[in-house]
């Protein structure tokens, strides 16, 4: 029996943006989703395609890459950091490919740009009305030691 199965990770990480306007480089960042899509034959020993920590042990050397870091100082990413662009340099790092390897995808787990949304109140809870809110950014904790990931410039969507 064929199946497929995805393991998600998430990375956190900052890219430039040219603004026109100003011909200024800007930064921002984001939260990245990505799945690593397994197909193959059901293994009738393990009962499935791979195990999960078989996949993320595949993909450990591509997240320390991206993780922490900001994509556009990896050349090949340096002029398009789009999560279109990332998933196709995703995917050439990651060959040669075994069998099992199905594809890579990447996207953006939140909505660009601010928008509030209405949370309903929850009495069980004791919550008023309120609203929820997301937005993303680029950072960096130049405070923390050498060697920690947040004192690079990376990206968070909170």
């Amino acid at each position: 029996m064929k199946a497929q199965i995805i393991k998600t990770m998430y990375i956190e990480a900052a890219r430039r943006i040219h603004d026109a306007r100003t011909g200024r480089n800007t930064y921002t960042g984001n939260s990245y989703r990505i799945d690593v899509i397994a197909e193959g034959d059901v293994d009738p020993n393990i009962g499935w395609v791979i195990d999960y920590a078989d996949i993320k042990r595949f993909f450990e050397p591509v997240r320390r890459q991206l993780d922490h870091c900001c994509l556009s100082n990896i050349p090949a990413l340096a002029d398009d950091a789009s999560p279109a662009a990332l998933e196709h340099w995703i995917g050439e790092q990651l060959r040669p490919w075994p069998s099992w390897f199905a594809g890579v995808r990447v996207s953006l787990p939140a909505s660009r740009g601010f928008a509030l949304v209405h949370l309903e109140s929850e009495a069980a809870l004791g919550l008023p009305d309120r609203v929820a809110f997301s937005f993303s950014a680029a950072q960096s904790l130049p405070q923390l030691p050498v060697g920690h990931p947040c004192r690079e410039l990376h990206g968070h969507t909170y």
